[in-house]
């Protein structure tokens, strides 16, 4: 989202409120899942207050989007992407992940902000074994 934040113009408030009732919430439940208060999310859909990154990050939780692509796209007037869904038995693979949910859970914050962290931690080690196969392939070319 760009430094400088967005306040919801009244036709996006509408489009926020068609996809809540298609997901069949509450805006209370919306707010519940954003880890945000009901009154917040009212100010935020009567465009008084802008949209920080976190309240994105929460309402892109709260519906199912994919973590910036649901508000920020909203904001542009473009169509949210849904998040894919989890097929994994059990989602964390490893003890660092493991460690970044627990820690997360330990110092209270709200689950969509932990698999956030996951999942950069996850960009970080594809990065790096993209690189790593990149690398390879060169060497086997210079041989």
């Amino acid at each position: 989202m760009e430094e400088q934040r967005k306040r919801l113009e009244e036709h996006q408030a509408e489009r926020l409120n068609h996809y809540r009732r298609k997901r069949r919430l509450k805006w209370t439940e919306v707010a519940r899942r954003a880890d945000m208060s009901p009154q917040n999310l009212l100010r935020i859909r009567n465009g008084e207050i802008s949209i920080t990154e976190v309240a994105a990050e929460g309402l892109d939780a709260a519906f199912g989007w994919t973590s910036g692509e649901g508000i920020e796209n909203l904001l542009q007037d473009r169509e949210p992407v849904d998040q894919p869904a989890r097929i994994e038995i059990d989602p964390l693979r490893d003890e660092s992940e493991r460690t970044i949910w627990d820690t997360g859970k330990e110092g209270g914050l709200p689950e969509h902000r932990i698999w956030f962290r996951i999942d950069q931690l996850r960009a970080v080690r594809a990065n790096r074994a993209a690189g790593a196969a990149q690398a390879e392939r060169q060497s086997r070319d210079l041989a």
